[in-house]
């Protein structure tokens, strides 16, 4: 009976490939969104498809009241709008469809803020 033997940089190299995997693979995504006086932040962002996008009203915030509501999105998405709130409150959604979406405060909708979900 033969041992076949790896080449030299073989071993190496798979273990290189599994070191590089990131360790939340596959794990759901968050991303954070500040909803200030007169703005989100970021205003414009990029995620994976999955990821879950959680709007905190900051203390900046507590000026006036926001709310955050989806104006327009990729076919299928699930529309979406927050109660009014202040400081202190949180809205998060899960964005399954790939595509752009548009989201705005109602009461003035020059706050708004684009999210491109990547498939």
């Amino acid at each position: 009976m033969s041992v076949r033997r790896a080449a030299p940089g073989a071993l190496t190299a798979c273990a290189a490939l599994l070191c590089a995997a990131p360790a939340d693979a596959g794990a759901p995504k968050r991303k954070p969104v500040k909803v200030l006086d007169n703005y989100f932040q970021p205003s414009s962002i990029t995620v994976d498809r999955g990821s879950t996008i959680i709007w905190k009203w900051t203390a900046d915030a507590a000026i006036d009241v926001h709310d955050v509501k989806l104006r327009s999105g990729p076919p299928g998405a699930r529309r979406f709008h927050s109660e009014p709130a202040a400081s202190g409150y949180r809205f998060e959604r899960k964005l399954k469809q790939a595509g752009r979406y548009k989201i705005v405060r109602t009461l003035h909708e020059e706050m708004n803020m684009t999210i491109r979900v990547r498939r």
